[in-house]
């Protein structure tokens, strides 16, 4: 299976699917709910394959490879979100996944969902509580099992290793012998799997935590910049600079006032 690295900058990705695209086999760093509304999708989640039909819904936890087929005229909610917004729910996010990812009775989500899907743009605060909301009533209703290395393809425990170590000093050597892998093995992984170098992928990763920490805690800049990973600051408001569009102080002051 021809797999690609769908590389996601929002936090929030909340829309209806309609009109006759296929998505061909991805994985990202998020977890994707997809809620049918009309017609029949045939969905593959980490190794399994289902067709649902209206109120039924998909769960994909971060890295989980899938894909999606669409019959004519059907129509999904689909909703996508970094792991980090259902923060009461991290231990189960990142140590285990569903035993089963579809949910065939779900319409007690559709509420939710739709309040999401109206929130992501304009109050993403809102967006974020029901989004948790949901995680806590999914849980219920799903069995969670733990992965083991033989479940999960190389390009994703190399990229579930880079999410749990990425503020430490991680780098391709470090990674091949926590997984007992060549070290030109990842820097393939990266190179043709993902499509670009492995330290693009960690700069990433800690901004994205960086953005995550200014916009929600009263921490200093540079204990920010330390808890994500980075040596010095230059380099820290390059990074964020480029990945942004702005400083980590622009950032963090653009914040405070959207939540005044």
């Amino acid at each position: 299976m021809n797999t690609d690295f769908e590389k996601i900058d929002k936090y929030i990705i909340a829309h209806r699917l309609s009109g006759n695209r296929h998505y061909h086999p991805v994985f990202h760093n998020h977890i994707e709910l997809i809620y049918v509304l009309k017609g029949s999708f045939d969905i593959f989640v980490d190794g399994k394959t289902e067709v649902l039909y209206p109120n039924e819904m998909s769960i994909g936890f971060p890295y989980a490879i899938h894909s999606i087929k669409k019959s004519p005229g059907s129509e999904a909610i689909m909703i996508m979100f970094h792991p980090e917004i259902a923060y009461l729910y991290r231990n189960e996010i990142s140590n285990f996944k569903p035993e089963i990812p579809f949910l065939k009775e779900a319409d007690i989500f559709f509420p939710l969902l739709e309040n999401v899907v109206s929130n992501a743009t304009k109050n993403e605060r809102m967006a974020v509580s029901y989004l948790n909301v949901i995680i806590g009533e999914l849980l219920q209703r799903i069995k969670l099992v733990k992965p083991s290395n033989v479940d999960m393809s190389f390009a994703e425990r190399i990229l579930s290793y880079c999410s749990e170590h990425f503020k430490e000093n991680l780098s391709i050597n470090s990674i091949a012998s926590a997984l007992f892998i060549s070290e030109s093995y990842v820097s393939k992984i990266f190179s043709q799997k993902l499509g670009y170098p492995f330290r693009e992928y960690l700069n990433m990763l800690r901004i994205s935590e960086a953005k995550r920490l200014l916009k929600t805690t009263d921490l200093k800049i540079t204990d920010v910049m330390y808890d994500c990973g980075f040596k010095n600051q230059s380099s820290f408001n390059r990074i964020f600079l480029t990945e942004t569009g702005m400083t980590p102080r622009n950032f963090k002051d653009k914040c405070a006032q959207a939540s005044d």
